[in-house]
């Protein structure tokens, strides 16, 4: 990372570097006061903090892991919404996860963290403010799944495809945007979804009564 930000030095870029407890709200506002006597506005902000995903049944979940799964993108995010309003940031990247929408095996607190962005991209945009989840699949060339297997049916994505997918995410200006590398018609046999329409996309459980309803009254 230190590699990365000298990187962009030597490129021309004014970089600052603070190392801050996302889940600590006083370390959070000092934080920001600090950045706001360098920098009076921010632009945009990008949260891509996140504790390594630790997959474990839920009967074996502690408390203390529940408190380490959810402090980055829950705790972090309020934190991070008090602390830099003040800026009035045109964006705020909520970088979530794929595995909100559809979770991995022994994944509910990683599951349930991705959520949460994603409600409180929705929760920010209906207050007027440009918040923007984007759930990520895994990336095969950085970050905590560049080593780990590709799965059967998400593929995971390189860096400049993801570079792509983030530029359209902000420019939709949506509350959640998914990003997914994906063979639909083999993905259909997810629990998560029973049948394919005639456009070969899956069709979410909840959907089908609605689905069927229409072509009834067709």
């Amino acid at each position: 990372r230190i590699i990365g930000l000298k990187k962009l030095k030597d490129k021309g870029a004014n970089v600052h570097y603070y190392s801050v407890d996302l889940g600590n709200r006083e370390q959070m506002e000092a934080t920001a006061d600090k950045i706001k006597h360098v920098f009076p506005k921010l632009d945009g902000i990008i949260h891509c903090a996140v504790h390594n995903v630790a997959f474990r049944p839920l009967d074996s979940i502690t408390d203390e892991n529940i408190h380490e799964s959810l402090n980055a993108k829950v705790t972090g995010t309020v934190n991070l919404d008090s602390a830099f309003q003040k800026f009035n940031p045109e964006f705020v990247l909520l970088f979530s996860s794929l595995n909100a929408q559809i979770p991995h095996r022994n994944s509910a607190e990683y599951a349930v963290a991705n959520a949460f962005m994603d409600g409180f991209a929705y929760h920010k945009q209906l207050r007027g403010s440009n918040y923007i989840a984007m759930g990520w699949p895994g990336w095969n060339e950085v970050g905590q799944s560049a080593n780990a297997a590709e799965g059967n049916f998400i593929k995971k994505i390189g860096v400049k495809n993801g570079m792509k997918a983030l530029k359209h995410g902000l420019a939709l200006k949506k509350p959640v945007v998914s990003v997914a590398n994906v063979n639909l018609k083999e993905f259909a046999v997810n629990p998560f979804f029973t049948t394919l329409t005639n456009t070969g996309i899956p069709v979410p459980v909840s959907k089908i009564a609605d689905i069927e309803n229409d072509v009834n009254d067709a």
